[in-house]
């Protein structure tokens, strides 16, 4: 629908809107000789007349405002401009449709409350629309409507849990205060003194955390969504392979938690995550949702070295061992001779990628190894995929 609207010479940044018609274009607009607007529109061909007389009653019916999703309006209100003797109505409608048809309720009773508002009664509905009836005082002042509020309650829809996942062995996070807007150097000109005068919307609280590793520390984070941007608490714990389950926190604030992995069994667990939107919803209506991880592997026991043997060979050294972990499997090893450089030991078929395997080095000349000394002492040195180190120590015989 064509719109005609009347800027203010001295305040170009006001703008108000004079009609609105039937027709979907304005093709010309002439000025006639008792100061009214004549007005042709397309694709019609039609004539219409503005003014410059007043009518003592208008409507403005607003198109129709999706909502997203089922909601309730609790109270409207608005801000207008209301001379003695003139009045303002507004009104409200809800529908399923995303235009208005029979199926839509009964425009509401009117609220003329302006600034203060008034309760509107409607069912709640995906879609709503208003209406706006002004009335002239008896002198020919009418009511100017700035803007028209509603309050706004939209179904609650349930959060979401997308992933759980472990971080590096070691890693943890702790929690920052939040950070508040910092001052910044701006250039004084129309287009930011305008910006800073409209208010910024509010930003969520985002949340901070310092980083860190120590041996022992394990941590467990996750994403999450809410579709009605409601805050979020979780609770967190870990669950072994018989269904044992282990507390890691209620109620927490953040998408992670930390933990000292030192003070949990060795074994292969999943992390199961609940997220309740509690904090945004009255009890009856809050909603939660859980999500868990892929099994990972809390191990803080050093492999185990067994039959460990070394023996020179005329210039050469032969080293031997065996080496197996109880939860993980092994992932490098190496020995050094009288505290030499640390030379890799493979595995007796070539990898080291199980729980157990069988070390052999053979070095044919040990003479830059052993610095031209007699060597004494060879030291081996395993660890396991998740950090678990071992060291043993073998002495040649003289």
């Amino acid at each position: 629908r064509a719109r005609v609207y009347a800027v203010e010479t001295q305040n170009r940044d006001r703008v108000v809107l004079l009609a609105r018609i039937e027709a979907p274009m304005i093709t010309g607009v002439q000025l006639d000789e008792r100061g009214g607007l004549v007005l042709a529109t397309a694709p019609d061909g039609g004539l219409l007349r503005l003014g410059p007389e007043l009518r003592s009653k208008g409507e403005y019916v607003s198109i129709e405002q999706d909502l997203r999703r089922t909601a309730r309006i609790g109270r409207t209100w608005f801000d207008a401009e209301l001379p003695s003797g003139s009045r303002l109505e507004v009104q409200l409608r809800s529908g399923n449709t995303a235009k208005a048809d029979a199926t839509w309720s009964a425009w509401s009773k009117p609220v003329d409350a302006g600034l203060s508002g008034g309760d509107v009664a409607l069912p709640p509905a995906r879609y709503a629309q208003f209406r706006a009836v002004l009335r002239a005082a008896k002198t020919g002042q009418s009511p100017l409507l700035r803007s028209m509020h509603a309050s706004v309650r939209r179904g609650n829809r349930r959060p979401e849990v997308r992933s759980v996942f472990p971080l590096k062995p070691g890693v943890y996070l702790r929690p920052l205060p939040s950070e508040q807007e910092r001052e910044k150097t701006v250039t004084i000109n129309g287009n930011a003194l305008t910006e800073l005068k409209t208010r910024s919307p509010v930003e969520r609280d985002r949340k901070r955390a310092r980083a860190g590793v120590e041996p022992g520390l394990r941590t467990v984070a996750w994403t999450t969504r809410d579709a009605n941007g409601d805050r979020l608490l979780f609770s967190a714990r870990l669950v072994d392979g018989q269904g044992t389950s282990i507390g890691l926190g209620e109620n927490l604030e953040t998408p992670y938690v930390t933990f000292d992995g030192r003070a949990v069994a060795d074994g292969r667990y999943r992390a199961e995550i609940t997220a309740t939107d509690r904090p945004s919803n009255p009890p009856d209506e809050a909603l939660q949702a859980a999500g868990r991880s892929e099994v990972f592997t809390i191990d803080n026991t050093p492999p185990v070295v067994e039959r460990f043997s070394a023996r020179t060979t005329g210039k050469g050294l032969q080293v031997m061992a065996k080496a197996r972990d109880e939860t993980s499997t092994l992932a490098w090893a190496e020995m050094s001779l009288d505290g030499g450089p640390w030379l890799l030991i493979p595995a007796a078929d070539g990898l080291i990628d199980s729980a157990e395997e069988r070390l052999e080095l053979t070095v044919n000349d040990i003479g830059d190894l052993a610095g031209g000394k007699s060597p004494r002492v060879v030291k081996l040195r395993v660890e396991d995929a998740l950090g678990n180190r071992v060291t043993a120590e073998a002495k040649l015989p003289q």
